[in-house]
C-alpha cells in the first residue's frame, strides 16, 4: 500500500494500482489481522467494493475499520457467516 492523500493505493508487485482503501480511524495498519467483506460487485470492470474489518474479542465478530475497492481477481477466498459490528 502507498499513501495517497486521505486513502491508500493498493499496488501489485509491479507497482501498478489495483485498488484503494480509506481508513476510518488512525489505528495501526496491521494488515495481517484485517479481513475483507465484499459489499458490492461490479462485474463490468471486475471490481469489488469492500469493508475492511478486524476481529473483536467475540469469535466470528468483526469491527469495521476501513472501506475500499479492489480488483476482483485479487480476492483469495470468500467466507460466510460473519457478524460485522
Amino acid at each position: 500500500m502507498k499513501p495517497a492523500g486521505d486513502y491508500y493505493t493498493i499496488l501489485n508487485f509491479f507497482r501498478m494500482k489495483r485498488g484503494w482503501i480509506r481508513y476510518n480511524a488512525l489505528e495501526g495498519k496491521n494488515l495481517c489481522k484485517e479481513r475483507y467483506v465484499i459489499i458490492r460487485k461490479n462485474e463490468v470492470v471486475k471490481e469489488y467494493y469492500i469493508l475492511v474489518v478486524r476481529p473483536t474479542s467475540v469469535d466470528g465478530e468483526y469491527r469495521r475499520v476501513r472501506v475500499g475497492l479492489i480488483q476482483s481477481h485479487y480476492v483469495i477466498r470468500e467466507r460466510l457467516n460473519v457478524r460485522v459490528m
